[in-house]
């Protein structure tokens, strides 16, 4: 496939049967492989009409913060151009996939979401774009048939399959590409949008994009061989994204300094409003999630606590104690070191009981999370044979909900760890220990789940810590 006006150079080839960009020939490290003019860059920056985002803004209003709802309205605006179809776009459009072929859970009935993904929050999220997608849809129709002068409104069909391509291929714009304003816009970039996501400890992207002079140019990182796909980077998003976005998950889906990029929505109360990004890795990227989850039980158990709290400890205290220099491979750390997640601001210093009940809160609920996962069919879900690989939905469907029961089981370990460690009566939990044990064997957990009590008991219990 070529693109008017742009240079693209003969070493790739375009694979009909995969979507995928292939080197046809050796290429070698730093050899520009393909050159995007702004003419066939989709943007409202040059291909698409104002009309269009003034019609995504008089149709999509929510009570979201300024700056999610303009975003939303540029994606809103870009995707109905290319619902529309214009003839100018028509063969770059005909080459991408529809929602169904890109396997996205949207497109899965009850029925297939159920029982591949049941225990995961994923559910409720799919329930929400799926809801999300119909109202925009609604809102835009109602407009529409009020200005039928502006445009006329595509099918449900057309616009859930621009959404689609909007969300799993667009770019952010940046450098000369951006507006006059400043503001950066999605962009559909033909061929480069057709490359694989590569991240992680396994795989490493290939090829680098950049903006120079008004063009988009790619070049290869290194030595590239005959028949490899080509391949970017997405970003370090978590694999109930990519599932939800892209129709796929990765089975290794860890950095290098041992952080996994997937993230557990959890409610430590159920139906409450208060949401904690769980995530396994180094001790800076969960102690303060740990505390978070601990602060909540002890202001839901007992509010009056919090007024009798002791004073925070200093950052030269701790801060010492969760520098593991991991870095972030996108520029800044998840978590500051010794930033407000790390402030131990409980009563539970005051009170080895109250902390004590907290703790064990935390294990019931978490354990009660790991039971929607049926431990009784670990086993079946966890074993991918040959006959699962081929059914792409039950294999992603499987890395998503074992890759959740990691960090459920990640956590659940660390609060019995730290239980047994202040010597808590507990009563008798039944659980499966088998498939708690299972669920954490996997690169560097065991090591972070110990570094991650350790340091616990290190900054809100020396006294124990230092007799261990």
């Amino acid at each position: 496939m070529r693109c008017k006006d742009s240079e693209v150079c003969d070493a790739l080839c375009f694979n009909e049967a995969t979507r995928e960009l292939y080197a046809d020939s050796f290429i070698t490290e730093g050899f520009i492989l393909m050159r995007l003019s702004k003419q066939v860059i989709i943007s409202r920056q040059y291909l698409v009409p104002d009309c269009f985002i003034e019609i995504a803004r008089g149709a999509i209003k929510d009570n979201t913060s300024s700056q999610q709802q303009a975003e939303h309205q540029e994606d809103i605006a870009l995707a109905l151009y290319l619902a529309n179809r214009e003839e100018a776009i028509k063969p770059y459009l005909d080459i991408l996939p529809s929602c169904i072929d890109q396997n996205l859970p949207v497109t899965w009935t009850l029925e297939e979401r159920a029982p591949r993904l049941c225990g995961s929050p994923v559910l409720k999220e799919i329930e929400l774009r799926e809801r999300k997608n119909f109202e925009d849809y609604k809102n835009i129709s109602d407009f529409l048939a009020c200005n039928e002068h502006l445009l006329k409104c595509p099918s449900k069909e057309a616009f859930d399959n621009a959404l689609a391509w909007v969300r799993s291929r667009a770019f952010g714009m940046d450098g000369a590409l951006r507006t006059n304003s400043g503001d950066a816009v999605p962009a559909m970039m033909p061929l480069l949008d057709l490359c694989n996501h590569a991240r992680g400890r396994t795989v490493s992207k290939n090829i680098s994009y950049s903006y120079e002079e008004g063009c988009v140019v790619v070049k290869a990182l290194r030595d590239i061989s005959p028949g490899e796909v080509l391949r970017i980077t997405y970003g370090a998003l978590p694999n109930s994204l990519l599932l939800m976005n892209y129709g796929f998950c990765l089975e290794e889906n860890y950095e290098p300094d041992g952080s996994s990029n997937d993230i557990l929505a959890f409610e430590p109360i159920a139906g409450g409003a208060l949401v904690i990004d769980l995530r396994t890795g180094p001790k800076s990227y969960t102690y303060g999630k740990l505390v978070q989850a601990l602060e909540c039980y002890l202001a839901h158990s007992e509010e009056d606590h919090r007024e009798t709290a002791i004073e925070e400890e200093s950052e030269s205290d701790s801060c010492h104690l969760l520098e593991d220099n991991e870095e972030d491979l996108d520029g800044s750390m998840l978590y500051a070191a010794c930033g407000d997640d790390y402030r131990c601001s409980s009563a539970c210093d005051n009170d080895l009981s109250l902390e004590c009940e907290a703790l064990r809160n935390l294990e019931t609920r978490l354990l009660s999370l790991l039971r929607n996962y049926k431990l009784g069919e670990i086993k079946q879900v966890t074993d991918i044979d040959s006959q699962l690989a081929a059914n792409t939905r039950n294999r992603f469907s499987s890395i998503l909900t074992r890759s959740e029961m990691r960090t459920i089981s990640f956590f659940l370990q660390v609060a019995r760890r730290i239980l047994s460690m202040l010597r808590f009566k507990r009563d008798h939990l039944q659980y499966n220990p088998c498939a708690l044990s299972s669920n954490l064997d996997c690169i560097n957990l065991k090591k972070q789940m110990e570094d991650l009590v350790d340091v616990y008991m290190r900054i809100r219990h020396p006294d124990i810590s230092l007799r261990r």
